[in-house]
């Protein structure tokens, strides 16, 4: 389940952890998700990493993007530094300063 803080202003929220494979992950800083609400179905973005969900509520949504959040994580991580390029580095570099650990 992701783990959100208090609404920083109605169309955003702030992503504090995830868990992946049933491990609860901090992130070092808050990441902050943009909300917008379209034809009844909630849509959560983070443009920086270029990641969005999609679901019917609020919640639906962060779990949605949590989870993606979570594969690209694991993905990435798994990756040498000379198995990625172009947009793909960009992205393990912002993961990598999210600074995830695990809780456990």
């Amino acid at each position: 389940m992701a783990h959100a803080a208090a609404s920083l202003r109605p169309e955003t929220l702030s992503l504090t952890s995830f868990v992946d494979e049933g491990r609860t992950l901090s992130l070092s800083r808050p990441l902050v998700l943009q909300i917008s609400v379209e034809d009844g179905a909630y849509f959560i973005e983070n443009e920086s990493l270029h990641l969005f969900a999609k679901g019917s509520t609020i919640e639906e949504a962060v779990e949605a993007f949590a989870a993606d959040l979570a594969y690209y994580w694991r993905y990435y991580n798994s990756l040498g530094p000379d198995e990625v390029a172009g947009a793909g580095l960009e992205l393990k570099v912002l993961l990598k300063r999210l600074g995830i650990i695990s809780d456990d």
